[in-house]
């Protein structure tokens, strides 16, 4: 077998593999898809309502009531209960170490460099 056969057997085998594996997750998602999607309509079926409020307001279902306008409500819920905000305040930076300063300064001298060269020719 010369070598050009056999690189080229290689490669085909090689090649082959890899198809042979997208294929294969292809078909891993596409039952995990597939098996969500049905724990999804179990759930609706059987309770009768959304499994979560997001697709029940989504889809415009029973409540009316935009998301806009349930942020409202919940703003004026949190103003009426008192309920604070409590802010974090930021971190400091800490001191720039000498290391960190002299390369900053290497590279803005390159790049400073570029535009103080001669022309060539």
């Amino acid at each position: 077998m010369s070598h050009m056969t056999q690189s080229l057997l290689i490669t085909a085998i090689g090649m082959g593999l890899v198809f042979i594996l997208i294929i294969l997750l292809w078909g891993f998602m596409a039952a995990l898809v597939s098996t969500s999607n049905r724990w999804d309509f179990m759930a609706l079926t059987e309770k009768g309502t959304a499994p979560s409020g997001d697709t029940q307001l989504e889809s415009g279902g029973k409540a009316g009531i935009d998301k806009p306008g349930l942020v409202a409500i919940a703003v004026a819920a949190a103003i009426a209960t008192g309920q604070r905000v409590f802010h974090i305040a930021p971190v400091q930076p800490s001191a720039t170490s000498s290391w960190q300063a002299v390369t900053r300064a290497n590279t803005l001298s390159q790049i400073s460099a570029i535009f103080n060269r001669k022309p060539r020719g």
